[in-house]
């Protein structure tokens, strides 16, 4: 159904401006950038100034959602990209869901993450001016602070926190799932296919052996809107069209596009995700009732060559009424010990007597280490999944084989300990 569904998906949050509503959005597009500068600090993987010349190559303005964690080393590139018109917003400090935080704890992340960009945005214009886009009151438009939620997930908690400090969820309707997707002429024709007057269009940055081809996927885009002779803007320049043109009242949402009012979030907001929940669930269940009708075991071999996915009893009859049970993403992805349930789940081991292989997420490990500990004194082993509950199929092979070693390091910590 595309623009029709988002209100009731994703209520309270901007995915769009209606040209209906809003007439001044007419030719305009807005163009997002998550997961900005680069997650590692070693400049020879960033790829802004590859990203700041396509973008003047085309006369395109942008706005960076910046996972302020990053940030540290590419402050000029980031200066550069300010002095150029484009701006920067909010995206938390880490590339991870916080729909799981308290409110407490959500908040704390936010103002950090704000921090950051006012820290950019004083050091290019001088001044400690928090909105992205400050109220203009000739023309009736309302001040803008822009958030992004990571990997799209919002809660009640984070929607109180946003209202509090005056800021919108913003999302999109024309975006191509490029963290997945890594063919770049797919992700520019999925984009130009969804892309209409005041689109909020979303692509995640690129870096050097990870994510390179949105690159090319953007110039791919970008060549697209030209032909169409559509005006690449950044997110407050689209809004401020959107309100200038239209004279909308200040004390109107600036999400009124989508047809949901602040007042009824709590209640909109929680059939929303539930709905979206229930959604996806569905959409797993049938996928997976889909792959387990096509000959299991059979196929694997072919569809996963290299690896390990079960011993064959006919080859392997020692393998006899054994089955070997893993637990990937361990231990727990907080800090927090009251969300840790590595005890939970060893005591359940335990009264079945049963052992197991934790996979663990090395960077999850940091704060654990005792109940890891534990586990191992039982008789169970962990094994590497990488630093990062991500993908690493983007990655070059020795930014990859560095990742790999340093979880093994980690792993090997444990045992020694």
């Amino acid at each position: 159904g595309g623009r029709s569904l988002l209100g009731s998906v994703f209520p309270g949050s901007l995915c769009f401006y209606d040209r209906a509503k809003h007439p001044g959005v007419k030719g305009l597009l807005a163009l997002t950038l998550d997961d900005a500068p680069c997650r590692r600090r070693d400049g020879d993987f960033c790829m802004v100034a590859e990203i700041q010349e396509l973008l003047r190559e085309f006369d395109a303005q942008a706005t960076f959602f910046c996972c302020t964690d990053y940030v540290a080393g590419h402050e000029e590139l980031m200066h550069d990209l300010l002095r150029d018109g484009h701006e920067v917003a909010n995206h938390c400090p880490a590339d991870r869901s916080y729909a799981g935080e308290r409110e407490d704890a959500f908040e704390a992340a936010l103002l950090q993450s704000e921090g950051v960009c006012d820290g950019l945005r004083a050091a290019v214009f001088g001044q400690e001016s928090t909105p992205c886009l400050d109220a203009d009151a000739a023309s009736e438009v309302p001040a803008a602070r822009w958030f992004r939620a990571p990997h799209g997930r919002m809660s009640a908690p984070m929607k109180k926190v946003l209202d509090k400090h005056g800021f919108t969820n913003v999302l999109t309707d024309c975006y191509g799932n490029d963290p997945w997707i890594g063919d770049a002429d797919y992700l520019a024709q999925t984009m130009l296919d969804h892309a209409e007057d005041g689109s909020i269009a979303v692509i995640h940055m690129p870096e050097r052996g990870f994510r390179e081809y949105n690159l090319k996927a953007l110039r791919m885009f970008l060549e697209g809107l030209r032909a169409r002779g559509v005006r690449v803007v950044s997110l407050s320049t689209l809004h401020r069209e959107a309100h200038r043109r239209v004279g909308a009242p200040v004390a109107e949402p600036i999400e009124e596009s989508l047809a949901a009012s602040a007042s009824s979030w709590s209640v909109n907001s929680l059939v929303g995700e539930a709905r979206l929940t229930a959604w996806r669930t569905e959409f797993h269940k049938a996928c997976w009732t889909a792959v387990n009708t096509v000959g299991t075991r059979s196929v694997l071999g072919s569809v996963f060559p290299g690896s390990l996915c079960f011993y064959d009893r006919t080859k392997h009859p020692g393998v006899k009424g054994l089955l070997a049970l893993t637990l990937d993403d361990a231990p727990c992805r907080r800090r927090d010990g009251d969300f840790c349930m590595v005890a939970e789940i060893r005591e359940l081991l335990h009264e079945f007597d049963a052992q197991a292989t934790f996979f663990c997420c090395t960077d999850y490990v940091d704060g654990h280490e005792e109940v890891m500990h534990d586990l191992l004194r039982d008789g169970h082993e962990v094994a590497n999944h990488c630093p990062a509950d991500r993908s690493y199929a983007g990655d070059s092979e020795e930014a990859f084989e560095a990742a790999l070693l340093q979880s093994e390091g980690v792993c090997d910590g444990l045992r020694a300990a």
